[in-house]
């Protein structure tokens, strides 16, 4: 397959509402969800009846004949019968309104439920998409410092509460570790406390100071994801 997209790091087996399983049954939150079910949720119960129907009936053809597409129209009846446009527009404008309160954020932009939000120069999207994802959270990143979102319409201000809640603590997380390595390689005399941000005199040669001394830190004090862009540097 083309590489368009970089891949998740983990197994996706099951999937319910606004919810995906991985092989070891850790539920991770879908705001990143796919075309097929970013309206009524994955697995939807009337949707995969209508597909199952559907197959049992033809399940390819080539474009001279109609069909009756009867999961489109279950998908459809099912956005209408729960008024999931209003739900979005209602959860969209609470989820904006949350995101706008994270640190190190200069925009946060969208319509309904796709949204997106651009971090200052020091945040990397790659970097937070990561992060999010060791906190269970499948969010894309679609430029050097923005992440997007396009969670199923279905979820409630209770989930947006929870994906803003993960994404602060990845920020936060991010941002001690950017200021952690400007003091190290800013003082490289010094010794710098990754928690504290303090530093005490050690005497040791700057050469013995540089980004190797870095990294057997990381692994305690930041997540997967900083990691994995410190050693790319």
């Amino acid at each position: 397959m083309i590489e368009t997209y970089e891949r998740f790091d983990f197994l996706a087996e099951t999937a319910k509402d606004q919810y995906v399983y991985d092989e070891n049954g850790e539920a991770y939150l879908d705001f990143y969800a796919g075309i097929a079910v970013n309206s009524a949720g994955n697995c939807n119960d009337k949707v995969v009846a209508a597909v199952r129907d559907q197959v049992g009936d033809i399940m390819h053809t080539f474009n001279y004949p109609y069909t009756i597409p009867q999961a489109l129209l279950a998908e459809i009846n099912e956005l209408l019968d729960r008024d999931l446009a209003a739900n979005a527009k209602k959860v969209g404008a609470y989820f904006m309104e949350q995101l706008r309160t994270l640190p190190r954020v200069k925009d946060v932009c969208g319509q309904g439920l796709l949204v997106g939000v651009e971090f200052d120069d020091g945040i990397s999207g790659v970097d937070v998409k990561h992060g999010c994802l060791d906190r269970r959270l499948l969010i894309t990143a679609i430029g050097a410092h923005t992440i997007r979102m396009i969670p199923p319409l279905i979820i409630t201000e209770a989930d947006c509460d929870k994906a803003v809640a993960i994404i602060r603590g990845t920020v936060e997380a991010l941002s001690r570790f950017s200021l952690f390595c400007f003091l190290r390689l800013t003082y490289p005399v010094h010794e710098v406390h990754p928690c504290t941000l303090t530093t005490c005199h050690t005497g040791a040669s700057p050469l013995r100071r540089s980004r190797r001394a870095i990294r057997p830190c990381l692994r305690q004090y930041v997540p997967s994801a900083a990691r994995r862009s410190a050693s790319r540097r």
